[in-house]
Formats: structure tokens, sequence, C-alpha cells
């Protein structure tokens, strides 16, 4: 999963300066989360796999500690989110494929 390329960890905003959690925060509040990836994937993502990943994100940036995921549970809900793509990427293929190889229907007329 590739989040915003080239954000500074600090925005820096014309009233004052804004931390990419809070940046972060202040999208999904809106509900977007589209805004939040890499614009280099041009919208080829599966929703469900960025919203898990981005709440892992937000959960390990916790103020508090005890509210932090221990790293094997970060690491086992980032590989389910790119199994999701994955598994996405490949049917997506598969139907592409299939399409491709199917008989052309011609007219006898």
């Amino acid at each position: 999963m590739v989040f915003r390329a080239g954000k500074p960890a600090i925005i820096k905003a014309v009233v004052e300066r804004i931390h990419i959690s809070e940046w972060v925060e202040s999208m999904l509040a809106k509900g977007d989360v589209k805004c939040i990836v890499d614009t280099r994937l041009q919208g080829d993502f599966e929703s469900s796999s960025v919203w898990r990943a981005v709440e892992v994100a937000m959960a390990s940036v916790s103020d508090k500690s005890n509210k932090r995921p221990h790293m094997t549970d970060v690491v086992t809900e980032l590989k389910e989110c790119l199994a999701m793509e994955l598994a996405r990427k490949h049917n997506k293929s598969c139907r592409t494929m299939t399409m491709n190889l199917a008989p052309e229907s011609s007219s006898l007329a």
C-alpha cells in the first residue's frame, strides 16, 4: 500500500502547521480515503484494504501506548491488506484474460 508520496510529516498551511496524522484524520472524518492514497495508483486499489491499512497506521500513532497495536498485529493486518490487493489484481487479470479468450461472435449474413 502506497500512501501519498512526497507528503511531509508537517504540512505547512496558511494559518498553522498540521502534522500528517492530523491531516489523515481530517480526511478520514470526511470519509475521503482516496485522497490519502498515492495518486500514482490512479484509483487502482481496493478501498477496504486501504481503510484497514489506514486504521492500523492511525492506531499506531496513538498518544497512549496501550492503544497502539503490537507490531505482530500490525504485520498481520498489513499482510491481509496486501493479500486482498493481490487477490483483486489476480481476479482482475483473470477476468481480462477470460474476456479476451471468449470467441468473437461473427455474423454469417
